[in-house]
């Protein structure tokens, strides 16, 4: 009898047992009807086999010490017919009995174990899906500040083209304002060298004057009389003189003054 109240103490089933009412009441809400149903025959089960042997030793004591005085039948008579041993008796011998009692706490507990083991690996798992969830979500910011600053950098570009393509096109304006600046420059600067030389040209000389008659000797040694002389040459009418250079305006002077310092800047003095 002692023996058999040893090994019940050994296997802790009535721990086993309030650990399973309390994981029940934990779980209940979300269990199913057919999972709640399922948990409550296994701890009748168990609860069962518990009180069993509970009985088997209360039947061992009864006899040994004829507590009540009816003995084992007093006691089935009053406690038996509560938990309808007809129905919940299974059956099996003491020793079988704490053997499956001692098997299901056993189970139980590398049950429990693996579903620790289970809840722990996937506690690992879903901290390692976090840090792969936060190093995606860097990634992607880095990859959208990599987005932005290409398109800046791009539309840098443009502008910057846009302004090269702007400052091409001044620079061509300016150099044909340029050219047609030194054209017009140089038309003026030749009407000013001609101007020049006709400012330094010295005037045509009068033509020189005729000879004089030529007198033949006369007879004797004399010459005829000057009624026979031909008549004097007038001299022939002097050329006409050239027009005068067109007048110049102030605007030109100037103009002249500063072509001529820019040719003389070009070509050098002019020699002595």
């Amino acid at each position: 009898m002692s023996e058999s109240l040893q090994r019940l103490v050994e296997i802790g089933a009535f721990s086993h047992l309030q650990g399973k009412l309390q994981k029940w009441s934990d779980e209940y809400k979300i269990n199913t009807a057919d999972e709640n149903l399922a948990k409550a025959c296994e701890i009748v089960e168990l609860n069962a086999r518990l009180q069993g042997q509970l009985f088997k030793l209360l039947s061992l004591c009864a006899s040994e010490g004829r507590l009540y005085g009816a003995g084992a039948a007093g006691i089935k008579s009053r406690l038996l017919p509560l938990l309808g041993q007809g129905f919940f008796a299974s059956g099996l011998s003491s020793d079988a009995s704490l053997s499956v009692i001692k098997d299901a706490v056993s189970k139980e507990g590398r049950a429990n174990e693996t579903q620790n083991s289970y809840e722990e690996s996937l506690a690992q798992l879903e901290e390692a899906l976090s840090r792969s969830r936060a190093e995606n979500e860097d990634i992607k910011a880095e990859l959208e500040s990599t987005r932005q600053e290409l398109e800046r950098q791009g539309r840098a570009s443009a502008s910057e083209k846009m302004f090269d393509e702007a400052e091409l096109r001044q620079l061509r304006q300016r150099l044909s304002e340029a050219e047609a600046d030194r054209s017009r420059l140089q038309s003026r600067a030749e009407l000013v060298d001609d101007y020049d030389r006709r400012a330094v040209r010295p005037a045509p000389l009068p033509p020189p004057p005729p000879p004089p008659p030529l007198r033949l000797p006369g007879p004797g040694g004399c010459g005829y009389p000057d009624y026979f002389a031909p008549p004097p040459m007038s001299p022939p009418p002097p050329p006409p003189p050239p027009p005068p250079p067109p007048p110049l305006t102030p605007t030109d002077g100037r103009l002249a003054r500063s072509i001529s310092g820019h040719l003389a800047g070009l070509h050098g003095p002019p020699p002595e």
